[in-house]
């Protein structure tokens, strides 16, 4: 809506971009101090001790996100691939809050072997035709000289 009103408004759009992206990182902000005063510190530590590895990772994603962010605003530059790759960290979040998305990671995660090894095997069969074809067709080829212009 931002970029729609920006773009009518003769404006290029990018800081309605930046303006949306920042009160979307502030939102995340205010989601995770919800949950912190919720929970307490057993948001990231669980009863034993042990640390919570989602809940510790959302939070740095969140909080490192906000603060690049906000300098990005106050500063007007633009996004860097560092600055993008660390909202694609946002993506992160969904393996957390969804076990259908943690399913399918995990399937994908135990079929990398097995195409490792089928590509393998798959190469090898490309090298032996390559390889036979070198050998039966060795001076069968015929190639014409090529004519300058």
């Amino acid at each position: 809506v931002l970029l729609v009103l920006s773009v009518q408004n003769g404006f290029d759009g990018r800081d309605a971009l930046d303006t949306s992206t920042f009160v979307i990182s502030l939102v995340f902000v205010f989601e995770l101090a919800a949950r912190f005063f919720a929970f307490g510190p057993g948001l990231f530590v669980n009863n034993v001790g042990e640390w919570q590895l989602w809940s510790v990772m959302d939070a740095c994603i969140i909080i490192s996100t906000f603060v690049v962010d906000s300098i990005d605003l106050a500063n007007g530059s633009g996004n860097s691939p560092a600055i993008s790759m660390l909202r694609m960290g946002r993506f992160l979040r969904i393996l957390e809050r969804s076990p259908s998305f943690r399913l399918l990671f995990a399937t994908a995660a135990h079929l990398i072997p097995a195409l490792v090894s089928f590509t393998a095997v798959l190469y090898a069969v490309f090298l032996f035709f390559a390889f036979l074809g070198m050998a039966l067709f060795q001076n069968k080829v015929i190639t014409f000289p090529t004519v300058d212009q």
